[in-house]
């Protein structure tokens, strides 16, 4: 696991930069081979919640620490580094690979992120694959309030950063435009369907899936038919609280 959070930290700073997929290829292979070996784990429901929590006794107050759950499995980082503290000299790389991730979720604003297993189905792993580079960069568009821009092995990819109902950019309309080749445009024609849906029902405006347009989207039978969800959810707490 803490193999898997190096993995990720070093695929978050180094992605922004990086001029295209291929230049992180081989650390999404790694993060790929660790994801399968947790899969096996019994107990495990699918996927990995990350969930930022207040830092733990005996950690600086400076240090982000996450809690980490797989289905029945369920720790934190605090946890791990008091473990690998005790022989820090034999430890050091996994502690500072843990700084290293923590501090990466941090900077990109990442306060709870949701991974699936992608399996051995090539497509969900290039779906991931695109998730994965579009949350790297989603920060930094954010922050230049510009579309996200980058060369797919190849193919220039633009995806627009999408705004929620509020006219917030949100992580996770933006990796549905992404995935499913949506433009801006498009997209808030499907965020406005999915309202319209909701009211429709007569749900009340407190439920859980009405906190977030994108949870309101794959909500709806008649849309969430039509899309790739993704396999990687960024910040969706209503949706992480409504499945503990």
């Amino acid at each position: 696991m803490v193999e898997l959070l190096n993995q990720l930290g070093l695929f978050f700073k180094h992605t922004p930069d990086a001029k295209g997929a291929r230049a992180t290829a081989v650390i999404f292979d790694q993060i790929i081979q660790r994801l399968r070996t947790i899969e096996k784990l019994p107990g495990n429901s699918g996927g990995l919640i990350f969930r930022r929590i207040a830092g733990r006794e005996g950690i600086a107050e400076d240090k982000p620490d996450y809690r980490i759950l797989c289905g029945s499995i369920v720790f934190e980082g605090s946890e791990i580094l008091h473990r690998l503290g005790k022989n820090r000299n034999t430890n050091r790389h996994l502690t500072n690979a843990l700084d290293l991730a923590f501090g990466c979720f941090v900077e990109h604003g990442i306060f709870s992120l949701y991974i699936e297993f992608p399996g051995d189905v090539p497509e969900h792993i290039d779906q991931l694959r695109l998730a994965l580079n579009i949350v790297a960069r989603f920060h930094y568009a954010v922050e230049n309030n510009a579309s996200i821009t980058f060369r797919y092995f190849g193919r220039a990819m633009t995806i627009p950063l999408i705004r929620d109902q509020r006219g917030r950019p949100d992580a996770n309309l933006t990796l549905v435009a992404g995935l499913n080749g949506l433009t801006a445009t498009n997209m808030r024609e499907l965020v406005k369907q999915a309202e319209a849906f909701s009211q429709l029902s007569g749900k009340k405006a407190t439920a859980a899936s009405n906190f977030s347009s994108y949870n309101l989207i794959f909500d709806v039978k008649s849309l969430k038919t039509q899309l790739i969800r993704p396999l990687v959810e960024v910040n969706n707490l209503p949706w992480m609280h409504d499945e503990d």
